[in-house]
């Protein structure tokens, strides 16, 4: 008996790794074929290339080809893992990285997250009968949302399966704030979105943060503005110190809107903590390179150096850790580092009145993030990735 129950038990697990095997290559079988990459990014629709994906010996693989006037691009791996597609490939050396939801029923259009370089946006594969990506066109602004609160809640509710719908979205909130509309009416405009957002996989959670700080700074929506927040904190994501610090820092400001001292208090306090673990997170990951030290230089004068930057601002990751490296490089009695945030390419909390002011200053000699003055002269322009920062 023992034996016969033994046989059944072990035919079972055989049949279900079959199983997955088969579902696995069905599953790469239904991506064979050409796709649109496309992804929603400040307004605009971008379609970058054309990926070429093939089954071949139970293995996904393929190429990629950039759109007209797109820098080159090369695939690195496509994998199928259960009903999570993941694409990763290069732009001018710099990693971005696609995931997305492969759904049962269909295989059309995948939608999901693009990360790079710590940003985190919509994304989408559309299936194309296109062998070539010569005529796409890489480059649509999205339509400004037209209207009242009540008009643009109607138009998100067209859009629900575009990626243009977040965009809209985000005006949305922006006409609820102008018009004075009531929080639990906005909450109703919002629900459409949050719900065809659970198919973009960790965009949801920051679409949903993105909101909730606009919202958190104004009395009548801080309460969502912490519903949001707090709900984010319970989904699964990112676990890191400083991913907690962000959701944490806005239910700090929309507990200081409502006036709520005591759990203020306790927030707080948590960011205290989490601050630290930041810092130590920070320290481990590093430059990326290992600065040289320098003897000293011979002239009597600092160099001073002025750098121009943004926190929301991708390509200014390499002029920040360059930056930094520097102070590892020189002694303090050989150079002056003085650092400026601006509100380039989105809004900055680290912007004052007198870094823009010394943007002023500079005038047509500053031409965006990010951009370095040597001695009050502008030089080695450009910005780049983590890994560019040692070159730079």
């Amino acid at each position: 008996m023992r034996k016969l129950v033994a046989a059944v038990a072990l035919i079972g697990v055989a049949l279900a790794v079959a199983l997955t095997v088969y579902a696995t290559q069905a599953g790469q079988d239904r991506l064979a074929g050409n796709w649109k990459i496309s992804f929603a990014d400040t307004g605009e629709l971008l379609t970058i290339g054309l990926l070429q994906l093939e089954n071949k010996d139970g293995k996904l693989s393929g190429k990629i080809e950039a759109a007209p006037k797109v820098p080159p691009l090369t695939l690195q791996s496509a994998a199928l893992d259960g009903d999570t597609l993941k694409i990763a490939f290069q732009l001018q050396g710099m990693p971005w990285h696609l995931t997305l939801h492969v759904p049962k029923d269909q295989s059309k259009r995948l939608t999901g997250t693009l990360t790079l370089d710590g940003a985190i946006l919509p994304a989408q594969l559309e299936a194309t009968n296109d062998k070539t990506a010569e005529n796409i066109q890489p480059f649509a602004d999205i339509p400004a949302a037209k209207g009242d609160f009540k008009e643009i809640k109607e138009q998100v509710a067209k859009k629900t399966n575009e990626l243009a719908v977040f965009t809209l979205a985000s005006q949305l909130v922006n006409a609820a704030i102008n018009g004075n509309v009531d929080a639990a009416d906005l909450k109703l405009g919002l629900n459409p979105v949050l719900q065809a957002a659970r198919n973009y996989g960790s965009w949801r959670q920051e679409f949903m943060l993105q909101q909730a700080r606009k919202l958190a700074t104004h009395a009548k929506y801080a309460a969502l503005a912490e519903e949001l927040a707090r709900d984010v904190m319970k989904e699964p994501a990112d676990a890191s110190g400083s991913a907690q610090l962000r959701c944490l820092d806005i239910v700090a400001v929309s507990l200081d809107k409502q006036n709520k001292k005591d759990e203020l208090a306790t927030v707080r306090s948590r960011i205290d903590e989490l601050e630290v673990v930041g810092h130590e997170e920070n320290e481990k990951t590093g430059l990326g390179f290992t600065p040289a030290k320098t003897e000293g230089r011979k002239g009597k004068r600092p160099v001073l150096v002025e750098l121009f930057t943004g926190a929301q601002c991708p390509p200014c990751v390499a002029a920040d850790l360059a930056f930094e490296g520097l102070a590892k490089t020189y002694d303090k009695s050989d150079v002056i580092l003085l650092q400026y945030h601006l509100h380039i390419p989105r809004p900055d909390a680290l912007t004052s009145p007198d870094t823009m002011d010394r943007a002023s200053y500079y005038g047509e000699n500053l031409r965006g993030t990010p951009s370095i003055f040597f001695n009050g002269k502008p030089a080695a322009g450009g910005g780049g990735p983590k890994p560019a920062a040692e070159k730079k």
